[in-house]
């Protein structure tokens, strides 16, 4: 998937928050196995 922001992982975390708040944030993932991995 080349476009991140149809990501589903990352609409669904831009919209657990104020938008004011959720447009400028890092979007990372927490894997089972501990390592992050920073969607945008």
């Amino acid at each position: 998937m080349n476009d991140k922001a149809q990501d589903p992982r990352v609409t669904r975390a831009r919209l657990s928050g104020p938008e004011q708040v959720t447009k400028d944030a890092t979007i990372a993932e927490l894997k089972r196995d501990g390592f992050m991995t920073v969607l945008v």
